[in-house]
């Protein structure tokens, strides 16, 4: 008979093997690459990942084997505190977060030229000080690049200025100030800008207590603004578009909250710009909901200590949760550390976090054939399954087509006639990742 001590020991132990697991939807870890220090945001493009690090400046990891990531260069000039990186071509564009706007200059954006992955090496910069001038906004929360071609336009998010300055980067060591896209807030403290994306002719930007914006940027040099979307007491951070380019997704953060709100922008090709709030995702703790990226019908949301939570957006009006990755299961706080960068290459989603560095975390479904026969009168095969992900995902069975999800059997079916010999077995997989095998009954 056990003893009260090892009772108390092997609840303890069940607690924490469900603590550790419970926080797992549609999910898997592939890889964790711890880097030390501050981790902010990132960016993935081909073999590589490109992680702000504050402080420690810009380092580069080859994602080639997610399972195994390797650590290349670091990109860290005296002084900076990188907090955000796009990489386009053979450039890496880092703004640079200062914290209490010191030293002299200050710089705001670094462009690093990551030719050798090994040995990245600065290129160019812009800074405020020693002769800058107003618009050379020194000290940024985050920058996005437009490519027009050959032309590279990077938005700066000045924490300076407050207001999103307008750069020509093309040549990276000689940069040109184009506009300055207005604060919709002025003179309030917390209408800062905190991201800045461009979707056609069409620039977003969050301005975190000031809502967000819709300005035309055909011409750079000369925004035009559209739209101010602006709800008192939400702050507003990112902001994504839908696969389809009719709805804008943008994560608010309401007193006591926290949502991904989806907005129709089909009106914004009309003479009269319009947008309507087409669906919300509430998160379903008190984590905030931070960063977005979409691929396909999915949206990947950054979500601090919730770690990954991903959403099917099919349907704009009706946003669910197929997936979600824990990265801080055991924390009942809910702060501003966790999971913060979010991009998608395939099936894998990269998550900087706040103090744990890189996840690699694979989108899988979780299958199960419940019934496998083939019935030799009628020449037929019958396949049921379950989903994880239903009934948002797709099933297929290999060699046979794709399943139905039934809404009454509560699973997903394929009844195929004709099929001439019973087949040794059937896999069926999911659309987004996740295989099942079974042998097959036959009668």
């Amino acid at each position: 008979m056990k003893t009260i001590q090892q009772l108390i020991l092997t609840f303890v132990a069940l607690l924490a093997s469900v603590a550790t697991h419970y926080g797992q939807i549609n999910t898997r870890l592939i890889s964790q690459q711890t880097l030390g220090a501050e981790t902010a945001d990132l960016w993935v493009q081909g073999n590589y990942a490109y992680v702000a690090r504050g402080d420690e400046g810009l380092t580069v990891i080859d994602v080639s084997n997610p399972a195994a990531p390797q650590v290349l260069g670091t990109f860290a000039p005296l002084g900076c505190h990188i907090h955000d990186v796009e990489v386009v071509g053979n450039f890496a564009y880092c703004a640079n977060y200062v914290p209490n706007n010191s030293g002299t200059p200050i710089v705001g954006l670094y462009i690093a030229d990551v030719t050798d992955p090994n040995n990245p090496v600065e290129a160019g910069r812009i800074e405020w000080g020693q002769g800058g001038g107003y618009h050379f906004a020194g000290s940024s929360h985050s920058v996005h690049i437009e490519s027009r071609g050959a032309q590279r336009i990077a938005y700066v998010c000045s924490l300076i200025t407050s207001q999103l300055e307008v750069f020509d980067v093309t040549v990276p060591n000689a940069a040109v100030y184009l506009s300055t896209i207005n604060d919709p807030i002025q003179y309030s403290y917390y209408s800062q800008p905190h991201e800045a994306k461009v979707f056609g002719n069409y620039l977003v930007t969050t301005w975190m207590a000031g809502g967000f914006t819709i300005d035309d940027v055909s011409n750079p040099a000369a925004p035009v603004r559209l739209v101010h979307q602006y709800t008192s007491g939400d702050w507003i951070y990112d902001c994504a578009m839908n696969a389809a380019g009719t709805h804008l997704l943008v994560s608010h953060a309401p007193t006591g909250t926290s949502t991904i709100r989806i907005y129709d922008i089909a009106g914004l090709t009309n003479p009269v710009p319009s947008i309507a709030l087409t669906g919300t995702f509430v998160s379903p703790s008190t984590a905030l909901l931070h960063n977005l990226a979409v691929s396909g019908k999915y949206a990947y949301v950054s979500a601090f200590t919730d770690g990954l939570r991903v959403l099917d957006i099919g349907n704009p009006a009706a946003p669910v949760q197929v997936g979600w990755y824990d990265t801080n299961p055991t924390s009942a706080a809910k702060s501003a550390t966790g999971g913060y960068g979010v991009a998608v290459q395939g099936n894998g989603v990269f998550l900087s976090h706040s103090t744990g560095g890189l996840y690699v975390i694979d989108f899988v479904d979780t299958i199960a054939i419940t019934k496998a026969e083939w019935r030799n009168s009628s020449k037929t095969l019958t396949v049921e399954a379950t989903s994880s992900g239903a009934p948002s995902t797709t099933l297929t069975v290999a060699g046979f087509g794709t399943m139905t999800y039934n809404v009454s059997l509560g699973r997903y079916t394929l009844v195929r006639s004709g099929v001439s010999s019973s087949p040794s077995s059937v896999t069926v997989t999911s659309n987004i990742g996740g295989t099942a095998t079974s042998t097959v009954r036959r009668r």
